[in-house]
């Protein structure tokens, strides 16, 4: 009895070790297919900005314009593809004691001059929190989320980001009052080339995958990420380590 209990057992291991790896492989070819769909695109530009160029044989600023943001999209799209590839893979990258107050500070002015040209508002909450993790995945982490915030907030709005200490757990917190996300969407936010409003992302320069790496990242160091939205009222990403 007992030995056919630890073949169940054996039996239901494989089983569920067969399905998923076919969810990974399942993950993957949907991956590559909306990545094909996505290059398409500015692909497309070019290819026709180009050949306009090449038929009236003169220089045409608004036409050589496209094709650079077009490229630039290109290179940005790649770009996050080759960080998800690489996150999967789960490889051990080099750690070190960070403050990120500190890291929190310099994304801000990073990405000041984008939030000026919308008269958004940053707001910063921070405490000098110290986190021991890879510099350049942290860094990823808040430019997608404060990106992410000014990217989806109206001209003359607000990004709060705050770092703090949660009963030992250090917490990263990017709040809105932009235009939220529908409860519907909520909860598929994180997948990879999952948009709630495809023109506006893309017209901002969005790929898609920020959210994506955000989740691959919080994985990685086991932190929990959550989000509170409300549509019209704004949104709030809460990542804790």
């Amino acid at each position: 009895m007992k030995k056919k209990q630890i073949e169940k057992s054996q039996v239901e291991k494989l089983e569920k070790t067969q399905k998923e790896k076919e969810k990974l492989q399942k993950e993957k070819q949907d991956f590559f297919i909306n990545a094909s769909h996505e290059l398409n695109t500015p692909l497309t530009s070019i290819l026709g900005y180009a050949e306009i160029l090449k038929k009236e044989k003169a220089y045409k600023e608004e036409f050589v314009d496209a094709i650079y943001k077009q490229a630039l999209r290109m290179l940005a799209l790649i770009s996050d593809m080759l960080l998800i590839s690489e996150l999967e893979e789960m490889v051990e990258f080099p750690k070190e004691t960070l403050c990120l107050k500190q890291i929190a500070m310099e994304i801000c002015e990073t990405h000041a001059p984008k939030a000026e040209s919308k008269n958004i508002k940053l707001v910063t909450n921070l405490e000098p929190v110290t986190l021991k993790a890879n510099k350049e995945k942290i860094v990823e982490l808040i430019s997608n989320l404060v990106d992410n915030s000014i990217k989806y907030t109206n001209n003359g709005g607000l990004v709060e980001i705050t770092v703090k200490n949660n009963k030992g757990r250090p917490q990263i917190i990017v709040k809105d009052n932009g235009i939220g996300i529908e409860k519907k969407h909520q909860k598929r936010v994180f997948e990879r080339f999952y948009r709630t409003d495809k023109g506006r992302s893309r017209q901002e320069g969005g790929t898609g995958l920020g959210l994506a790496i955000v989740k691959h990242i919080c994985n990685l160091y086991g932190a929990a990420y959550t989000i509170n939205s409300e549509e019209n009222v704004g949104t709030q990403i809460t990542i804790e380590f």
